[in-house]
């Protein structure tokens, strides 16, 4: 285990290259008495010397582990059988999930549902009754413990005893919102978890609650997108699934409710179908009934791609596009051509992808769409 973790908080190559080392040298053990040279990964900009820093490392880990001892969480390591199949699967899987609560409902047939946090009061109806309908059904509920459509779904499945999973984007012990605190105590009092690959003491950083969206989708079989508007991030959960090769589906909304806009949007693709009846999707989910294609719902046309609109954007923002391009940028080098700190530029990007006026690729980098 302490391996594991020693290499999950190993500065100087992304998870990627992490995966691709495993890969060539099988465990963990084996890469810190390597010297490896950036000629071999694209993204390094160093070479690293894993004999060099594996002390630190180490010590970095067994920090962690005794915290894990002190706190009752259990980190799952990428080859523990613990370890959900479902998510060891996706690209670039956590190298180390850090677990409060049963981590065998991890393993257990799962659904996310995620959506705006700023729902109407249809949207919050919805995210409860399909929450509630498919933990009743002994689905384990999966999203993301933010306000709004996340915090409906994961009280809809406790309200009638179900399980639910909520995977954080922050350390197992910075729980945000803070509103959400006796929420996550009831999640595990209930038998459900709270998850997190971020390392204890972790705090808020915006790129990392883009990415944390890929465990959400990852863990579950079928994603369901509640009440997204058009620049909604829950509509990125969808892709994540999509490139994922998991079930899409998507509650239909009024089309004159802009908090439905994006998620409406996303059932003019063919391989996405409509959230109805709790019967229906288990059907689906189970393959015992082809998803119906959509008919009978007044669904907006797909948007064409809009132009980035500058004069709505902040001097700081226009300075950020004017450095973007298709090519993905990592934060380290737009900082240094823009000027601008690391944590001053996050938020500002956060707000323009919320917008869709930029995106990130898996590894964090940003580019425009």
């Amino acid at each position: 285990m302490i391996y594991w973790i020693a290499l999950s908080v190993a500065d100087g190559l992304g998870l990627a290259s992490k995966h691709k080392l495993l890969q060539n040298f099988a465990t963990p053990e084996k890469i810190f008495e390597q010297k490896i040279s950036k000629e071999n990964f694209s993204r390094m900009k160093n070479d690293v010397d894993f004999t060099k820093i594996k002390d630190n490392c180490l010590k970095s880990a067994e920090k962690i582990i005794n915290f894990c001892k002190r706190e009752n969480v259990a980190p799952l390591c990428f080859a523990d059988e613990e370890y959900p199949a479902e998510l060891k699967k996706i690209n670039q899987a956590p190298l180390v999930l850090y677990c409060k609560g049963d981590t065998k409902i991890l393993s257990e047939r799962s659904v996310a549902i995620v959506g705006t946090r700023e729902p109407s009061e249809n949207g919050e109806n919805d995210a409860k009754e399909i929450s509630a309908g498919l933990a009743q059904n002994g689905f384990v509920i999966v999203s993301g413990l933010a306000k709004g459509v996340d915090t409906f779904a994961h009280n809809g499945a406790l309200s009638v005893s179900g399980k639910t999973v909520a995977v954080m984007a922050t350390g197992i012990n910075e729980i945000t919102p803070a509103l959400n605190i006796k929420l996550a105590r009831r999640i595990i009092e209930n038998g459900g978890a709270i998850i997190t690959e971020q390392v204890p003491g972790k705090l808020a950083f915006a790129p990392n609650f883009v990415m944390r969206n890929r465990i959400i989708s990852g863990l579950s079989e079928c994603t369901i997108i509640i009440s997204a508007p058009e620049k909604s991030g829950a509509l990125r959960t969808a892709e994540f699934a999509h490139q994922q090769g998991k079930k899409v589906l998507v509650a239909p909304g009024n089309r004159s409710d802009e908090k439905y806009c994006g998620s409406n949007n996303l059932l003019l693709k063919k391989d996405v179908a409509p959230a109805l009846k709790i019967s229906g999707i288990i059907s689906y989910l189970n393959g015992t009934q082809e998803a119906e294609q959509i008919g009978i719902f007044d669904v907006v046309s797909s948007p064409q791609p809009a132009k980035i609109p500058q004069n709505n954007c902040s001097q700081q923002e226009k300075k950020l596009l004017s450095f973007l391009g298709k090519k993905p940028i990592s934060l380290e080098t737009l900082s240094q051509k823009s000027e601008i700190s690391v944590g001053e530029i996050t938020e500002t990007l956060l707000d323009l992808e919320l917008q869709g006026i930029v995106a990130q690729d898996f590894s964090g980098n940003y580019y425009l769409p």
